[in-house]
């Protein structure tokens, strides 16, 4: 399955002004500021994304700050990133979306030179060349397939939804208080 196609299936199942990829692009970039703030020093990956930071171009630094600003959301939200990204070879232990990146360095993947397959219960749906491009398409799969999102990153994905792309959907339950408390400060 082509990612366009799973993209263009979630702007038919949940209808707006701009595609799904874009609307994820823009409300990310709206928090992610305050995203790699509250991040630093909470996780070895911020260490990694300070080097990446540190080695590359003036024009790269967008590009570096998105990637790590995913990679180190669900550690602002008390989640385990490596639940939704796994490293090397060998099928991730879940039938959930995930996005397991080739090499194992981190610091490859912020860089934006790391390869990665999306999977869904240990198959691969497709291949992205980027990690932010593997994080949208592994959150969109959640809506084409009609995945419940899993308890170990319930948080990262419910705000993803709620506050990056505005899917709101009836008789959702409210936020646990400790996340509303993270999205106060990321919003």
């Amino acid at each position: 399955m082509c990612v366009l196609q799973l993209f263009n299936e979630v702007d038919r199942i949940h209808r707006s002004q701009k595609g799904f990829s874009d609307r994820f692009r823009g409300g990310f970039a709206s928090v992610l500021t305050n995203v790699l703030q509250l991040a630093k020093g909470k996780s070895p990956i911020a260490k990694q994304y300070n080097e990446a930071r540190q080695d590359a171009l003036a024009e790269d630094l967008p590009g570096i700050d998105f990637r790590a600003g995913l990679i180190l959301l669900p550690v602002i939200l008390k989640e385990k990133v490596e639940h939704f990204i796994t490293m090397g070879e060998g099928d991730p232990a879940t039938p959930y979306p995930t996005i397991r990146l080739l090499d194992n360095d981190w610091k490859m993947a912020i860089e934006g030179r790391a390869l990665n397959v999306v999977k869904v219960d240990g198959v691969d749906v497709c291949q992205c060349t980027g990690i932010e491009d593997g994080f949208i398409t592994a959150f969109s799969m959640h809506f084409v397939f009609n995945i419940a999102y899993p308890l170990h990153l319930k948080n990262t994905l419910t705000f993803l939804q709620r506050h990056i792309v505005s899917i709101v959907e009836e008789g959702e339950k409210p936020l646990p208080v400790t996340v509303l408390r993270v999205i106060n400060l990321l919003c």
